[in-house]
């Protein structure tokens, strides 16, 4: 049976989850987590080891932040600490943290993270040689690549419920390049929960809805997935409760062979304690307008009813309500109309059917809606969920003998336990007897043990109460050690990987472009080499005397038609290395030197920077790493988010089949256009076109231009996206100048060059 999987950003939450059936937890240490604000200290993150070992569940800490140089030594303290904990697993994205892994601690299990951005069955083998025993595949995979991941032989978790990012998983810049909260450091800042306007409609056309996939849990686990994760470390633990619950039951229900799709109350009771409106993921085909809710970015709520009158009475506004779901003391409301307001509902409880007063802080009008965002009743069932943890058997032989020492054996189903205590006495009266021996054993307190049989060897012998208390708190104690002590790990391997070798470095004017026709005007305005990003993976027209940029997510077809063309490739992601030499695009990160070794001794060449480090922290990285051969993005619009839905398909409410979709060519998709921020700032939209349908790339909405900032002893790239090509030769020809030791000024912003990202 597949691992149900559950979040635990808070102890609570993690209580919540193993009372409820998870079978293992993930959750975060204080630092390097990609949920900065979920993280454990060190004695919180024992107290959670201990008891889910004590309990047979696993734990996973996510150490799956991309690391800068000098945090090095950080992530080797918490590795040493989780080492010490005896965490199951560690859940990484830097490759960096894999090799520290590797080559120190190779007692520890690694799963690559979701933020790994693995798509396709060459990623996972990849995975495989290099020892990584699970890999958390990207929420855009569908049930077809889940299945050919899994039938490798490597571990394939998928997401099953919760919240999902919008950008191709791991890939996302948005947040650190244009705020400075980098979403691959634990801090993003949301921006695709805002509103932008699209062609004068105004909403937030990058906010997905919520995840759920309780009805397809037979096809996922047909399919071979061994691990189903609920998405959630920031969520309540009553969220993690309920949620935890109804998939646990399903999972139950499919190993007795009789699963059965939620019924309704089940899905109100999911929908109720969040939602943002349900799809069931890209793994069951849904794509575009049944993937997004532009209209809201919070919970959705329950509809329960209208307002009918409204009036004043003193200072204090009230409303009737007449409702359609009963009403309980305490539940969360919001007013959806004229205005959106949030209240509390105090009084007795209301029927369906029934009117209820409302007391408002502020007007509302007849006809507003009536929305339940938190069910009282509900909160306070999921709290008594986790009231009380599961607990273990444990049996008993107790041997008093006159004039000799008692002991108390204790053994569950993993460990025993033998204590002495002083000699026993000879009974003047009542002699120890199974029911007296019984009372003081059964007396297990707070340790979760629970007596089941006893064993007594004794006649004639007389043992103080106090002393059969003291001898069961010393057995416990010692048992729940021992079976904490005897829980299996699992086994790590990690097999021998080719020397990194030095990188041939050469100082070079990189340029890269999306027309297929600009090359040759490129290398004529002085760029040495060229690197060509398709616009359309249907390849028509191939420039000569070029590197192939491979897009950040491919389909194993895509990618064995793409390599079959015979150009040299700039990976777009760890999932695209082969062992065969090609250059690292930025979706390749290498923030600190062991990523670096890394990705030479698996074929990588020359290395992009990534735009989110600053100055200092690339000088730091090519003072640890002087064999590499870096190249620093000196010009061009970032690609701060690659979406798997279209904006103008959604804005049009399709959600079919998007293989054959013929907008752009209309002049009706997203081609040329852009989404546009709250601030007037528009960020444009460059579709890249797939068998399947595109993958849109958000670009930054400015150009990042270093000019003469840029640091000259670096190979240099310059990147042109919707750039004319007079623009792109003029700037080229610019940088040439510069990288020649001559003056040149290019306009641009900086760009977090000198800044750096949190």
């Amino acid at each position: 049976m597949a691992e149900l999987l559950c979040p635990a950003g808070s102890r609570e939450a993690a209580l919540a989850a193993l009372c409820n059936g998870a079978d293992a937890l993930y959750l975060g240490a204080s630092a390097f987590g990609a949920r900065v604000n979920a993280g454990f200290d060190r004695e919180g993150l024992k107290e959670i080891i201990d008891l889910c070992h004590f309990l047979g569940r696993r734990v996973h800490v996510t150490v799956n932040t991309l690391v800068k140089e000098r945090e090095l030594e950080g992530v080797r303290e918490t590795l040493r600490m989780l080492r010490e904990l005896r965490a199951d697993a560690i859940l990484v994205q830097d490759l960096g943290v894999l090799g520290l892994i590797r080559e120190e601690f190779p007692e520890l299990c690694v799963h690559a993270s979701t933020q790994m951005a693995i798509h396709n069955v060459e990623g996972a083998r990849l995975l495989q040689q290099l020892g990584v025993r699970r890999v958390v595949l990207a929420r855009e995979c569908s049930l077809e690549t889940i299945r050919a991941v899994a039938a490798t032989g490597i571990e394939t978790e998928v997401f099953i419920h919760g919240a999902q990012c919008v950008c191709v998983s791991g890939q996302c810049r948005y947040s650190g390049l244009i705020g400075g909260r980098s979403g691959n450091r634990g801090r993003c800042a949301q921006p695709c929960r805002l509103p932008y306007d699209w062609q004068g409609q105004t909403a937030a056309w990058l906010s997905p809805r919520d995840m759920c996939l309780r009805d397809h849990l037979q096809a996922l686990t047909e399919a071979g997935a061994a691990s189903l994760k609920i998405e959630g470390r920031l969520k309540r633990p009553e969220y993690v409760a309920v949620v935890t619950r109804s998939y646990r039951e399903a999972l139950d229900a499919i190993g007795q062979g009789r699963f059965a799709p939620a019924d309704k109350k089940e899905q109100e009771a999911l929908r109720q304690v969040f939602s943002r409106g349900f799809y069931p993921g890209y793994s069951m085909g849904a794509r575009d307008a049944a993937v997004m809710n532009p209209q809201r970015v919070s919970s959705a709520g329950i509809p329960m009813g209208a307002l009918g009158k409204v009036w004043k009475k003193g200072d204090i506004w009230l409303a009737e309500a007449q409702l359609i779901r009963t009403l309980h003391d305490g539940d969360g409301l919001q007013l959806r109309g004229s205005a959106e307001q949030d209240i509390v509902y105090s009084g007795n409880e209301v029927p369906a059917g029934g009117k209820a007063t409302l007391r408002l802080h502020h007007p509302a009008r007849t006809g507003d809606s009536v929305v339940r965002i938190d069910d009282a009743a509900q909160l306070q069932a999921a709290r008594e969920s986790f009231a009380a943890l599961p607990r273990v058997d444990f049996d008993a032989e107790l041997t008093a003998w006159p004039g000799q020492a008692v002991t108390l054996r204790v053994w569950d189903d993993r460990a025993e336990a033998t204590v002495t205590g002083e000699a026993a006495q000879a009974a003047q009266n009542a002699a120890l007897d199974e029911n007296r021996a019984r009372r003081s054993l059964e007396k297990t307190g707070d340790t979760l043990y629970t007596l089941r049989t006893l064993t007594m060897n004794s006649a004639g012998a007389y043992v103080p109460a106090s002393a059969l208390n003291e001898l069961r708190r010393q057995a416990l104690a010692q048992l729940r050690q021992a079976r904490i002590g005897a829980w299996k790990l699992p086994e790590a391997r990690y097999p021998a990987l080719p020397e990194a070798k030095p990188a041939a470095k050469r100082r070079l004017l990189y340029a890269q472009f999306t027309d297929p026709t600009m090359g040759q005007a490129l290398l004529d305005a002085g760029a040495d080499a060229l690197i060509y990003a398709p616009l359309d993976l249907r390849l028509d027209q191939l420039p000569e005397n070029t590197m192939l940029a491979l897009p950040v997510q491919l389909t194993d077809k895509d990618s064995a038609y793409l390599r079959g063309l015979g150009l040299p490739v700039c990976a777009g992601s760890v999932g695209q290395l082969t062992g065969d030499p090609c250059m690292l695009g930025e979706g390749v990160p290498c923030w600190n030197h062991r990523a670096a070794r890394m990705l030479r001794s698996l074929g990588g060449t020359s290395q992009i920077l990534p735009r989110e480090l600053n100055r200092q922290e690339i000088g730091d990285l090519l003072a640890a790493d002087p064999e590499g051969d870096y190249i620093l993005p000196v010009y061009g619009r970032a690609r701060l988010m690659y979406l798997n839905h279209c904006p103008a398909r959604t804005a049009l409410g399709l959600s079919g089949d998007r293989s054959h979709c013929g907008l752009c060519a209309e002049g009706k998709g997203c081609e040329g256009q852009a989404l546009t921020d709250r601030r007037g700032e528009a960020f444009p939209l460059l579709p890249l076109h797939t068998e399947a349908g595109c993958l849109v790339q958000l670009l930054s909405c400015k150009a990042r231009s270093l000019s003469d900032r840029a640091d000259g002893r670096l190979s240099w790239l310059v990147d042109f996206t919707i750039e004319s090509r007079e623009e792109a030769m003029r700037v080229t020809r610019a940088y040439r100048t510069l990288l020649d030791g001559g003056q040149a000024l290019i306009p641009g912003s900086l760009e977090r060059y000198d800044v750096g990202v949190e």
